[in-house]
């Protein structure tokens, strides 16, 4: 049976490195156009992100999901060692789990998996986790190193498949609430934290009915008035957003008035919306 170490030096390295690439369904594969056009015949979300996606084909990058990462670690980062036996979602993983629990009951234990819903990264240590998501505003569409606190994990899990080493240590407290004393901003969003934008978000769909865009990394549908083009990704920097692929922020500072810890959401006083805290940079700590 692999170990956990191991599993913690894989993600590791894949995420120091520049050609990861994630695509829905992939466990290290090759991401050529071939691969692409396969995934994009199996999966919708493929399909829709197609645009982006062609941008990275044939030029050596390895393409994953999320836990698809965690399955190229078990298959020796080798697609074909394929095994439909151990071919398993990430609530698969989490159900199979002998030792588990809620976010706030996780020990110091690297290799464990950390869940929230829909998605799986590995936690490393030392308050990091290895996980492979297209989320620009994390720094990238692939294999990244994020901070484990404030990201929104709700669960954790001995991952069945490997061994790890037992400790005494006591379970550390990972909730991102203890924020440090000088009241620098911290990321952990509370009432009356002041936020901005991230600089760069792309336009995913566009309602023209309504005149409406739609963002993932937001968190749903919104008016493209409040909206600023920032690059000429989609052709032209033109304030034009009806086209997929347009890049753009929200100006301005924003005022938390609620916080939806469960679903790492805040509510933006000033627009009267909720909106993905991943969407946002606190300037100024709250409460």
């Amino acid at each position: 049976m692999k170990k956990a170490k191991d599993l913690v030096s894989y993600v590791k390295e894949k995420a120091a490195k520049d050609k990861t690439i994630y695509v829905l369904g992939a466990f290290g594969n090759n991401f050529t156009s071939a691969f692409l056009e396969q995934k994009c015949n199996q999966l919708a979300w493929n399909q829709e992100n197609r645009g982006f996606l062609s941008g990275y084909v044939d030029k050596g990058y390895q393409a994953f999901d999320c836990v698809g990462l965690i399955k190229a670690f078990l298959w020796d980062d080798d697609p074909s060692n394929y095994k439909a036996s151990e071919d398993e979602n990430e609530v698969m993983m989490y159900d199979r789990a002998k030792v588990k629990g809620m976010i706030a009951s996780m020990p110091e234990r690297p290799g464990i998996l950390v869940f929230m819903p829909g998605h799986v990264g590995v936690y490393i240590g030392n308050g990091y986790v290895v996980e492979c998501t297209p989320n620009m505003p994390l720094g990238g569409w692939g294999v990244l190193k994020t901070k484990f606190a404030g990201r929104g994990w709700t669960k954790w899990a001995e991952y069945a498949r490997i061994s790890y080493e037992k400790t005494t240590s006591k379970p550390s407290n990972n909730k991102p609430a203890n924020k440090p004393s000088n009241k620098k901003p911290d990321q952990y969003l509370t009432k009356d934290s002041k936020v901005e934008f991230v600089k760069k978000m792309r336009v995913e769909k566009y309602d023209a009915a309504n005149d409406w865009i739609y963002s993932s990394v937001v968190g749903g549908w919104f008016s493209p008035s409040i909206c600023k083009e920032v690059s000429a990704a989609d052709g032209k920097k033109d304030q034009y957003f009806a086209n997929t692929n347009a890049e753009f922020t929200i100006p301005g500072t924003f005022t938390v008035s609620k916080v939806d810890e469960a679903n790492n959401l805040a509510y933006l006083k000033e627009l009267g919306f909720w909106v993905k805290c991943g969407a946002l940079i606190e300037v100024k700590e709250g409460k």
